[in-house]
């Protein structure tokens, strides 16, 4: 899945005349995309590319944040923030909450999730 096509289809989304005007490590909320464009987003991806692109699959966080084993009494457990840094490739011993990692919600991350469904 090229980063390029993730791009377009956000474009469309948003009404942009030209998906260059979006940087694939810019937030996805830094441009403008709400919860309603999340959906549609997802949409696409499944008409387009593949129907298994599930909105889990593009971003788990939520997912996890609903997990008792994994997000209970306000914060991440031990294996719930190890399923967040795998998920997000990173390592960070400083846990956050789910609405502070959506800076790590971008095109080229959307763009790496939807290959790893069109992979497995």
């Amino acid at each position: 899945m090229s980063l390029q096509k993730i791009k377009s289809i956000t474009a469309d989304i948003l009404f942009l005349d030209d998906p260059s005007e979006i940087e694939g490590s810019k937030p996805f909320e830094d441009i403008g995309f709400t919860s309603i464009d999340f959906i549609d987003l997802c949409y696409e991806l499944q008409q387009q590319i593949d129907s298994r692109i599930k909105p889990e699959e593009l971003w788990p966080i939520n997912q996890f944040a609903t997990d008792p084993a994994l997000f209970a009494d306000g914060k991440w457990t031990d294996a719930g923030w190890a399923r967040v840094q795998e998920a997000l490739e990173f390592k960070d011993s400083s846990q956050k909450l789910p609405s502070e990692l959506t800076r790590f919600w971008t095109p080229a991350f959307c763009a790496k999730r939807v290959e790893a469904v069109i992979n497995a």
